[in-house]
């Protein structure tokens, strides 16, 4: 499908803040999605309501509560195919406003450059405001998944998926869950909603009691390119930020969106000793001093980490454990980058599919335990059908840390059987997909099962075992590709190629006046599935027929395959931006054969006159009356009413007459006035015109008037 309209931005405003003290709050906070009873303090709530986003994307409260190290944040509302960002203020310095190339690495990094313009350029923070850290929640039904960023390191990394179980210990996120229910005013009473912990240490806040920490919430579009009206503190215009994030500056906006709090932060570890004299904060077992917070691992007297916290990677392991290589998994690991006891790729091309622990046939090998190659895994599966599949990638067992691309499932397409690796980056979330390549023959052999046997041929295509290795077809079956050839005559056995020839009739747009042929054009626009990635294929009329053809030469995929796609009118101004905007995306099945030839449509399925004539009344003339009625046949044919059947004329109801229109038919119409019969005046900018019906309302002055309808088809 194409994408959704995008939606609108609260603002961000510059004005004094008030400062609330935060410290000490009554009452534990379970973070489980839902506002607690007690122990949260209400720090603004929204004003405006959802605008055009709908009771499904609202920012209707923001609450928060100090426990110890820990600041709980609550956000009531939610987010469903969008994205909440929240902006944290915690440290000296930060970013007083956001350039397009803030987020350096981790990945993702668009989800927050794509408030920049340049690298000098972008979204201005009001004054006093200057985050250090933003959390991401991408919603989509009771899904939420979190990203995290450091603005003074550059770094996006993902926390996980807080929407069906809580995450916890995720660098300075100590727990989030969301439990997502629409939301309507009145927005302070709504209780469900994003409930995270944050970790003060992880922020940096400084020791010491009165620490101010501020807060920013928005909510944007997946893109973080647009967005709503929806902000906390409330925007005290309301108005919409929309498409201008790029070159928007807070500072010129009245009021206030940022929430100023203090905390107490004196005691990271809670061992009764002050943070300025313990020599392990985080009783991680390191010793403040060698813990230097670069980030880098170089031995267990430089190991990078930060010493205020005790699992600085988040991956379960204490920072102390890692660098003596006294956890679990075996080995000296590194303290900065989560290292994980096992990692699957379940997905749909297992029996029972999508198991987390790869217990179905998608269990990952680690490549090596030195810290060069502890993060990379590595699967090799021998697929037995050709067609798509999704996957995604879990780490111990369970989903409570994965990965996919962009919180959704890895597509891959399956061109041929036989074995194909995968393999996978946790550290940098890198990730390839390929057929696999052997080593020797004697490998490939071995993988496939024909070590004894490398001179027979296993599925009969006259191709011996060995002789397969040369091509990397599978020896296992007749014809790799699927495509009804067998590999010993297909010129192309790993994979099927096509040409695909599609062709679309423009002479009802043409009659309509909605296309000319002279000056605009017409383009397959390919959208998701086999076709996604596939740039657009540019038409033409080269007999001047009004039918404009072209051809995806040499397409490659599995036949049975599917992708969708629309044509699209490149005329300046076309309604839906030139696409076919009444019809559901084309589906494209794709066969065996060279060429498929797809059948020729009507632009958004609007039929010619002739089509319709020649059907049903064997193509007589629009001026012709068929049926005797007194309505000729093109008039018919603009209302939708049968041609063979009594048809009458509309007549004034209070002054109005209403011609019923049928939106797929393909012609102009003109409502014309007279007072004598003699001369008539075009009135059609006076109608009310839709896609099913046109009306006009008579001059009430006027003594004797009439009114008809013309109409001119192609």
């Amino acid at each position: 499908m194409k994408p959704s309209p995008r939606f609108r931005l609260g603002r961000l405003l510059g004005v004094p803040l008030s400062i609330l003290t935060l410290a000490g709050q009554g009452g534990a906070v379970v973070i489980d999605g839902q506002r607690d009873a007690s122990g949260y303090t209400e720090r603004a709530v929204q004003a405006f309501g959802s605008g055009a986003w709908g009771a499904g994307n609202v920012l209707a409260n923001l609450h928060t509560a100090q426990e110890g190290a820990n600041l709980s944040v609550f956000i009531g509302g939610r987010a469903n195919g969008n994205a909440i960002l929240i902006f944290i203020d915690s440290r000296s310095g930060g970013n007083p406003f956001i350039p397009s190339n803030l987020i350096t690495s981790g990945g993702e990094e668009w989800t927050i450059n794509n408030f920049g313009s340049s690298s000098s350029a972008g979204m201005t923070f009001e004054t006093g405001f200057a985050p250090d850290y933003a959390v991401r929640i991408w919603g989509d039904g009771t899904a939420a998944y979190v990203n995290r960023y450091n603005f003074a390191t550059g770094t996006r990394s993902y926390a996980g998926e807080c929407g069906n179980g809580a995450i916890s210990n995720s660098d300075f996120i100590a727990a989030a869950k969301a439990s997502w229910e629409d939301a309507s005013a009145p927005y302070a009473d709504v209780t469900k909603g994003l409930e995270l912990k944050l970790s003060l240490t992880a922020l940096g806040v400084p020791t010491g009691s009165g620490q101010p920490v501020k807060l920013m919430v928005m909510l944007v579009n997946g893109g973080s390119d647009w967005g709503s009206n929806q902000v906390l503190a409330p925007n005290n215009t309301g108005s919409d930020l929309t498409n201008g994030m790029r070159a928007f500056n807070f500072e010129t906006e009245p009021g206030a969106q940022t929430v100023s709090l203090t905390v107490d932060n004196t005691d990271t570890d809670g061992d009764g000793t002050p943070d300025s004299s313990d020599t392990d904060d985080d009783n991680d077992g390191l010793d403040d001093s060698v813990e230097t917070n670069t980030g880098s691992f170089v031995s267990d007297t430089g190991t990078g980490t930060n010493p205020l916290i005790a699992d600085t990677d988040s991956d379960g392991y204490q920072d102390g454990a890692e660098a003596a290589g006294t956890t679990p998994l075996g080995f000296i690991s590194d303290p900065n980058k989560a290292t994980y006891a096992s990692m699957a790729a379940p997905g749909s091309y297992t029996t029972p599919p999508w198991q987390a622990d790869g217990s179905a046939g998608g269990s990952m090998t680690r490549a090596g335990t030195a810290l060069i190659d502890q993060d990379q895994w590595i699967l090799t599966h021998n697929f037995r059908a050709t067609g798509g599949i999704d996957y995604k990638f879990a780490a111990n067992g369970t989903w409570d840390r994965n990965w996919g691309d962009n919180g959704s499932n890895v597509a891959a397409i399956i061109e041929g059987t036989g074995f194909h690796t995968i393999t996978f980056d946790s550290a940098t979330l890198g990730r390839t997909f390929a057929r696999t390549s052997f080593a020797d023959a004697t490998a490939f052999l071995t993988a496939y099962g024909l070590a004894d046997d490398p001179d027979g041929d296993a599925d009969g295509d006259t191709i011996s075992n060995t002789a397969e290795f040369a091509a990397n077809t599978d020896p296992t079956g007749i014809d790799t590709d699927g495509d009804g050839d067998p590999d010993d005559t297909d010129p192309t056995p790993l994979h099927t190629v096509r040409d695909i020839v599609f062709s679309v009739n423009m002479t009802a747009q043409i009659a309509m006046g909605g296309f000319d042929p002279q000056t605009d054009a017409v383009v397959v626009d390919f959208f998701q599935g086999i076709t996604g990635s596939q740039p657009d294929l540019v038409l033409s009329d080269a007999d001047n027929d009004g039918i404009w053809t072209g051809t995806l030469t040499a397409f490659r995929g599995p036949a049975a395959s599917t992708g969708t796609y629309k044509f699209k009118n490149t005329r300046s101004g076309a309604p839906s931006n030139g696409y076919e905007g009444s019809i559901p995306d084309r589906v494209l099945g794709l066969s065996g054969q060279s060429p498929q030839e797809l059948a020729t449509v009507f632009f958004n399925n609007v039929i010619s006159y002739s089509a319709w004539a020649t059907g049903r009344i064997g193509g007589e003339a629009a001026n012709l009356d068929h049926d005797g009625d007194g309505v000729p046949n093109g008039v018919e044919f603009f209302m939708g009413t049968s041609p063979d059947e009594f048809t009458a004329s509309p007549q004034p109801v209070g002054g109005t007459v209403a011609w019923p229109r049928d939106p797929s038919a393909g012609a102009k119409f003109r409502v014309m006035q007279s007072a004598d019969l003699a001369n008539w005046t075009d009135v059609t900018a006076s109608a009310t015109v839709t896609s099913t019906q046109v009306s006009y309302t008579l001059p009430s002055a006027e003594a004797k008037m009439f009114v008809r309808l013309e109409v001119t088809t192609n």
